[in-house]
């Protein structure tokens, strides 16, 4: 049961169920994202278009959130712009990463603008 503690409303998942009204809501998918278990990669909404982007790597995806929102969303209509561009789905793009330079492969998912952005070329 949520309890009032001043200032803040204490309670667990259980006690939100009554306020998920929407259709998305899924308690077992809410509880296993918490748990650390994830069926796909993680997702985090696209600056520039609000489509999903994937990350494979939990250090990729804090590096990228790491950019402030105007910065991902010029560096994602680049991206997007390149790749239109040349007619391609895909981007091997090299980055510094720390003193080296590393390759984040980037993969359009669909024509619907989702990407997959990752470290491995597997």
């Amino acid at each position: 049961m949520l309890n009032k503690s001043e200032p803040a409303l204490e309670g667990g998942l259980n006690d939100l169920v009554p306020y998920a009204k929407d259709e998305l809501w899924n308690m077992e998918s809410v509880c296993r994202a918490f748990r650390g278990t994830r069926d796909t990669e993680f997702r985090v909404p696209a600056a520039d278009t609000g489509k999903e982007l994937f990350f494979r790597e939990r250090e990729l995806l804090a590096r990228w959130t790491s950019m402030t929102h105007p910065l991902q969303k010029a560096l994602l209509k680049a991206i997007r712009e390149a790749m239109a561009a040349h007619k391609v789905d895909r981007l091997n793009l090299r980055v510094p990463w720390g003193s080296e330079m590393r390759v984040i492969y980037i993969r359009e998912i669909n024509s619907d603008g989702c990407l997959n952005i990752y470290l491995n070329s597997h």
